[in-house]
């Protein structure tokens, strides 16, 4: 497309962070292209790179409505293109990541919202799946790691829930965890993902 690298960084990017991180759209973008609210929009300050080069996000307005908001980690998934780690730091490389700066950007000052994407995820997908796409949605991405585990006996409904952040008895267990402990969910879903990435690159046309 004519699109400016970094516009296509900033969509790839929300897409892999959404669908790692099992995240609502309206924890990551504001409702206007023309403005932003700080306090319930991604900033570069709410994102800190970890020891082991994972990110650490930090949720301040979530559905669950905890004071503090809610932290989540986004880790490496190699192998297949698709790594949520690589994605927001080739992201941060080529834009402006100021730490009051909305992270989802574009370089004409225009943020992505969520109509916006909603919009390209359908317009981008017809040519692969027709007119399936036209059933996606931003919220597809908020369960599509819970749908994959779904598939699979080895994952526990805890597990699942947990990674989710659902409201539950779950939620309140995976508040607890440590990073170890997410890492090891986290290998667990990678291997699924690992699994029906291969499939799917075998179905898809070249």
């Amino acid at each position: 497309t004519n699109w400016s690298p970094e516009s296509k960084q900033i969509v790839w990017t929300a897409a892999s962070l959404a669908f790692f991180g099992a995240m609502r759209f309206g924890e990551l973008l504001p409702k206007n292209k023309h403005s932003y609210c700080p306090e319930d929009t991604l900033l570069w300050s709410d994102i800190r790179t970890m020891d082991d080069d994972s990110f650490l996000i930090h949720v301040k307005t979530p559905k669950s409505k905890a004071s503090e908001g809610e932290f989540i980690d986004i880790f490496k998934f190699e192998g297949f293109g698709t790594c949520p780690v690589a994605a927001l730091s080739r992201l941060k490389l080529i834009s402006d990541d100021s730490p009051e700066r909305p992270v989802f950007m574009f370089p004409n000052g225009h943020c992505l919202t969520q109509a916006c994407m909603n919009s390209l995820i359908r317009s981008l997908l017809r040519p692969l799946i027709g007119t399936d796409a036209d059933s996606l949605s931003c919220h597809s991405f908020r369960g599509a790691i819970p749908s994959a585990l779904g598939k699979c006996p080895d994952i526990s409904k805890e597990d699942t829930q947990g990674w989710g952040r659902w409201s539950s008895s779950a939620y309140l267990l995976y508040s607890r965890l440590k990073i170890d402990q997410k890492r090891a969910i986290f290998s667990r879903i990678s291997k699924v993902l690992g699994m029906q990435a291969g499939r799917l690159s075998s179905q898809l046309p070249l």
